[in-house]
């Protein structure tokens, strides 16, 4: 890009979108409201809070409405909406998952349960009596 160039392709802001253009857009977004509806599902059945997915499906919403291409700079806003709905959401994940792992591995202390213990012991004895075991 040169001169301060957007890149939608004019210098000062977005440019306005063709009909086709429109009818791609709000299809893709439709699309993806599916999909992120359904990860919404799919998170509330984890128990996880799908809020920041919300906030994206109702963004994406609004980018299927064609009234809301007679404004560029509105679909901009919208699409950074979405954007940075994915991003929150993909850091929330990440760190919710660290924190499981995390507990995952402070819970396994590697002793054995009592009452396996003996089959535990048995059942090293007799990999080490097999051939190829150390004994």
């Amino acid at each position: 890009m040169n001169g301060g160039e957007t890149s939608a392709g004019r210098v000062g802001g977005p440019r306005a979108f063709d009909a086709g253009e429109i009818r791609q857009l709000r299809r893709e977004f439709r699309e993806r409201a599916g999909e992120a509806q359904a990860l919404a599902g799919l998170m509330e059945r984890a128990g996880v809070d799908p809020q920041d997915l919300s906030r994206m499906i109702e963004a994406m919403r609004a980018l299927d409405r064609e009234r809301t291409y007679d404004d560029p700079e509105e679909v901009l806003r919208l699409q950074r909406a979405v954007l940075e709905g994915v991003k929150q959401l993909e850091f929330r994940l990440r760190r919710d998952l660290a924190e499981d792992e995390e507990q995952l591995l402070l819970d396994q202390n590697g002793d054995v349960p009592e009452e396996f213990r003996t089959l535990v012991e048995e059942y090293y004895r007799a990999l080490s009596r097999r051939p190829g075991g150390s004994n």
